[in-house]
């Protein structure tokens, strides 16, 4: 397959709904081979674990560059179900999942206080079964050759946790989470089902928004691209300045091209020709 060495489009972002049960790179190497070409280069902004779905940004061209803006500054959103009284090797359902012993929890209002006494700062490392790094090595890697890797604990933010609801007399549970982008909802849920006496995994997970942008309208698997199919990247794609509501720049011609290639720019280079824009 010829490689993309030339980028014929501005950077672009598709918003696609992943399906449970598939993984992300999967996803990723789908768009890669059925796009048209000279998409240029292309990533996910924010990986899903494979029981998961929802909403995942695939980036091309430049846009590949900004995965670090997506962390920084957005927000991620899902609605999670949980099983209690029950471990996973991997804290989802794709895991070795063994019994512990059933206890009586809390009452659903004094469960709903334990829950919320997470959101606000938060130290979590990631889980063995997960895409972190060690050594350029994902973990989850590790964990498959039965080397158990632990990271240091690193500062996430729960914004919000809503929706808190028993299922099935008490042995399951759904809630919302809005949190900063890296947490881990699988190990949330277990220091959730922690604060309430007993363990837990969760069953189900969906991301339902990143920043203010939502699941709702991004492309399901019927419409990703496929050899053969008209597909019109521009249609299917929205900038990805969507996500952000900074302030604008316009750029004169002289400083264009090196804004375009990513080049920094100090304030004191900015001539006549370059205005701030507060309205964006």
């Amino acid at each position: 397959m010829a490689k993309n060495k030339v980028c014929l489009y501005p950077p672009r972002v598709f918003l696609v709904n992943k399906p449970k049960g598939m993984h992300s790179g999967d996803v990723l190497k789908h768009f890669k081979y059925h796009l048209p070409k000279g998409f240029g280069k292309i990533g996910h902004l924010g990986t899903l674990d494979p029981f998961a779905e929802g909403l995942l940004v695939i980036a091309i061209g430049q846009a590949a560059r900004l995965s670090f803006l997506f962390e920084e500054f957005l927000t991620k959103t899902y609605i999670a179900k949980g099983v209690f009284h029950f471990k996973s090797s991997t804290g989802d359902s794709d895991g070795k999942i063994v019994p512990s012993p059933t206890l009586v929890l809390p009452d659903e209002k004094d469960a709903i206080n334990e829950v919320n006494s997470l959101v606000g700062d938060y130290w979590q490392a990631p889980p063995y079964y997960s895409a972190a790094k060690h050594d350029g090595k994902a973990l989850y890697k590790y964990a498959r050759e039965g080397v158990l890797i632990d990271k240091d604990p690193v500062l996430r933010k729960i914004i919000s946790i809503s929706g808190f609801n028993y299922m099935d007399n008490h042995k399951k549970c759904e809630f919302q989470a809005v949190v900063s982008s890296g947490t881990y909802i699988r190990t949330l849920f277990e220091d959730m089902a922690k604060n309430l006496g007993t363990l837990g995994y969760l069953e189900g997970l969906k991301r339902t928004a990143i920043g203010e942008i939502s699941v709702e309208g991004a492309l399901s698997q019927n419409f990703w691209p496929s050899r053969g199919r008209d597909f019109d990247i521009m249609k299917c794609s929205v900038c990805p300045s969507s996500f952000f509501h900074f302030k604008k720049l316009v750029v004169g011609k002289a400083l264009l091209s090196r804004v375009e290639n990513g080049q920094r720019i100090r304030a004191s280079e900015l001539g006549t020709d370059d205005v701030a824009d507060d309205s964006y």
